[in-house]
C-alpha cells in the first residue's frame, strides 16, 4: 500500500522515477547525517504512512500529522529515506516541503535537485522557492547556475539576497563565474540593503576580477554594513586601484565596524604607499579601535617592507604601544627577524631587549631535524648490545641488521651466547636476526659463549 500510494504522486517528475536507483548512490551525506538504519524493514514504511495519498493525489492524514512523520524521518540515514523524502516535496503542505528541502540541504542530497527545480519553477510561497534555491545550489551545472542569477531578480527581497549569497559560495564553472559576477555587479544598486551586502561580499569571494570601482564606490554607501563589506571585498580583490577610495573612507567618521574593515583592507592591498598610512593609523588609532586591531591589521600584510618593520621596531619603546607591536612582529615571524636582529645588534633599552629576545627566540627558525644516530664501532660489544637489546622493536631489529652486514669476528659467539640462555626466546628475536644473516655460515657446536 505505501509503494502504491508514492507511486501515485500528483507531481512526480519522471526523471526522479526512472533514475531513483542511480540517484540513490549520488546522495551524499552532510557533516550531521544520522548513522541511523532501520532496526526492522517495515520501520520506515510504518513512519511514512502518513504520507500516502489516494488515487486522485489527496492526502490521507492532516498536516501536523504529516509535519511529524517527515521529521521522524530524519532520524534514520538518508539512504534508508530517500524514497519517503523524494515523495515529501510532491506534498500539498508548504510546510511539508519546506521540511523537505532542508533535509535535503543539510544532507546535500543531489537526488532531490530535480524536485527543488520544479518547485522553484511553479513558484508559490517564498520560504518554499528559497528552500529550493539552496537545493539547487548544491550542484550548480550552468543551467541550475542560470536559475540562481536569475533569481538575482526576482521581485522577494529574500529571495535575491539568498540568490546572491549561493552565488558567491556556489562551485561555478569559469564562464558561468564571469556572469554571475556581472549580475551581482549589477545589484550593488539594489533598493535593498541585505541585497546590497550579500552582493557585494559574493563579488569579494568570487575573487579578483572586474568591478573594483564599483565596489569602492560602496564605501560612500549610507548603511554601515554595506560599507564594511564593500571594504572587505576589496580586500579580497587585492587591487591596488582601490586605494584611494579607502584612505578617504578612512579619513570620514565610520563605525568602529567599517573602520576596521577598511584598515584590514588596506593593509592587504599591494600597494607600499600604504605602509606609512598604516603605522599613522598605529600612532592614532579611529574612534572605536585600539592599538592592538590596528596591529593585527598590520600583522597580516603580506611582504612587509622594510619600511614598514623598522617603523614596527622603532614603536617598541613607545610603553602604549609596544605590547601591540610585539605581537604584530610575532605574527610577521620570519619577515620581522632581520630588522629584530639589527635592532638588537645596536642596543636596545634592558627590559626591551629582554622583550626582543624572547620574540627572536619564538620566531627562531626549527631546527634541521637530529641525523640518525652512527652505529658503534665494530669493537664496542657492550655498545651494540645496548643497541640491540635496548629501545623500540624496529630500531633493535635495524641494529641486529646492521651487525650481521659488519660482520665482526665476535658476532656469532654473542649471539648464541644470548640464544643459548634458559627460557622462552621471546625479547630475543633481534639476536636471532644477527646470527642468521650474517655472510658465513656457523655451527652450534664450534660457538663458545
Amino acid at each position: 500500500m505505501m509503494a502504491l500510494g508514492l507511486r501515485r504522486s500528483r507531481r512526480r517528475r519522471g526523471a526522479v522515477a526512472v533514475g531513483l536507483g542511480g540517484l540513490l548512490l549520488a546522495a551524499s551525506s552532510a557533516r550531521a547525517e544520522p548513522k541511523r538504519w532501520p532496526t526492522w524493514p517495515t520501520e520506515i514504511h510504518r513512519i511514512s504512512a502518513s504520507l500516502i495519498r489516494d488515487v486522485r493525489g489527496n492526502e490521507l492524514t492532516g498536516e501536523r500529522q504529516r509535519v511529524a512523520a517527515i521529521q521522524e524521518l530524519d532520524r534514520f540515514a538518508t539512504g534508508a529515506i530517500l524514497e519517503p523524502l523524494l515523495h515529501a516535496l510532491d506534498d500539498a503542505s508548504p510546510q511539508v516541503r519546506r521540511e523537505a528541502l532542508r533535509m535535503c540541504f543539510e544532507r546535500e542530497v543531489v537526488a532531490c535537485i530535480p524536485g527543488a527545480a520544479n518547485l522553484w519553477a511553479e513558484g508559490g510561497e517564498p520560504t518554499v522557492r528559497v528552500a529550493a534555491l539552496k537545493v539547487l545550489a548544491l550542484d550548480p551545472e550552468p543551467s541550475r547556475a542560470a536559475l540562481l542569477i536569475d533569481a538575482l531578480r526576482d521581485p522577494s527581497e529574500v529571495i535575491r539576497a539568498q540568490a546572491a549569497d549561493f552565488l558567491g559560495s556556489a562551485p561555478l564553472e569559469p564562464s558561468v563565474r564571469q556572469r554571475a559576477r556581472t549580475a551581482l555587479l549589477a545589484k550593488l544598486a539594489d533598493v535593498s540593503v541585505v541585497v546590497r551586502r550579500r552582493a557585494v561580499l559574493s563579488l569579494g569571494l568570487l575573487g579578483p576580477g572586474e568591478g573594483t570601482l564599483s565596489i569602492a564606490r560602496l564605501l560612500e554607501d549610507p548603511e554601515p554594513t554595506v560599507r564594511a563589506a564593500a571594504a572587505e571585498a576589496l580586500g579580497h580583490y587585492r587591487d591596488a586601484t582601490a586605494v584611494p577610495a579607502l584612505r578617504r573612507a578612512i579619513a570620514d567618521p565610520n563605525e568602529a565596524t567599517v573602520a576596521r574593515a577598511i584598515i584590514d583592507a588596506l593593509a592587504v592591498l599591494p600597494d607600499p604607499e600604504v605602509e606609512p598610512d598604516l603605522l599613522r593609523l598605529l600612532d592614532d588609532p579611529p574612534a572605536g579601535l585600539d592599538e592592538y586591531q590596528l596591529a593585527a591589521a598590520i600583522a597580516r600584510r603580506p611582504a612587509p617592507s622594510a619600511t614598514l618593520l623598522e617603523g614596527l621596531v622603532d614603536r617598541l619603546d613607545e610603553p602604549e604601544r609596544s605590547d601591540a607591536v610585539l605581537q604584530a612582529l610575532l605574527a610577521m615571524g620570519e619577515d620581522a627577524r632581520g630588522v629584530l636582529e639589527q635592532a638588537r645588534a645596536r642596543g636596545l633599552a634592558p627590559p626591551l631587549e629582554v622583550e626582543v629576545e624572547r620574540l627572536l627566540d619564538a620566531i627562531a627558525p626549527e631546527p634541521p631535524p637530529a641525523r640518525p644516530r652512527r652505529f658503534p664501532a665494530l669493537d664496542d660489544r657492550a655498545g651494540w648490545r645496548d643497541r640491540i637489546e635496548r629501545g623500540d622493536a624496529f630500531a633493535r631489529r635495524r641494529a641486529a641488521a646492521a651487525l650481521a652486514r659488519r660482520d665482526p669476528p665476535w658476532r656469532r659467539a654473542a649471539a648464541l651466547a644470548v640464544i643459548a640462555r634458559p627460557g622462552p626466546l621471546a625479547g630475543r628475536e633481534p639476536w636471532v636476526l644477527a646470527l642468521a644473516a650474517g655472510p658465513d655460515t656457523w655451527e652450534a657446536s664450534g660457538a663458545e659463549p
